[in-house]
């Protein structure tokens, strides 16, 4: 399971084995999907990685932060602790983060990954939305439930077969 890992970083990342269940992993990029960022700051990705001694449950922390606007404002992050427990059993909860547009949008998502057998893979998974600033000035509204909330809850769940 992959955390905090956009498909494209220029930078350096480097791994340090704490002890024998924990990994301490740091760096710095240039931005998302890019090959030079387009402010000349750098950006911070690292995180802490844990596994039992049996090496049947695993659990990790990551976080990737940085401005990725020209003037700097816009600053996002990933923080994500995706667990497993044995083959059938894995989760996450990737919580993005930043601010865009006139304030604040976070989410917290929750969800689990469950293979019943080595072909199907079912994912539900919950999440929760909300916007930490003032009414839209135009359309005297906030960004969910048609204008009327700051916040949203959101269930979702899928089952993917393989042949």
């Amino acid at each position: 399971m992959s955390y905090t890992e956009p498909l494209l970083v220029t930078g350096l990342m480097a791994d340090y084995q704490l002890t024998e269940q924990w990994l301490l992993r740091a760096g710095f990029h240039r931005g998302w999907m890019m090959w030079e960022d387009i402010n000349d700051t750098l950006d911070f990705m690292g995180g802490l990685h844990y596994t039992s001694y049996s090496g049947r449950t695993s659990l990790a922390y990551a976080v990737s932060i940085g401005p990725q606007d020209p003037d700097g404002t816009r600053v996002w992050g990933v923080g994500n602790m995706p667990w497993a427990q044995g083959r059938a059993w894995e989760g996450g909860t990737p919580s993005p983060f930043g601010n865009s547009f006139a304030s604040d949008f976070y989410a917290l998502t929750a969800g689990v990954q469950w293979r019943p057998t080595p072909n199907w893979v079912v994912r539900p998974e919950v999440r929760w939305d909300w916007y930490d600033g003032p009414r839209d000035p135009i359309n005297d509204d906030f960004p969910f439930n048609a204008g009327e909330s700051r916040d949203q809850m959101t269930f979702a769940v899928d089952a993917i077969l393989t042949y």
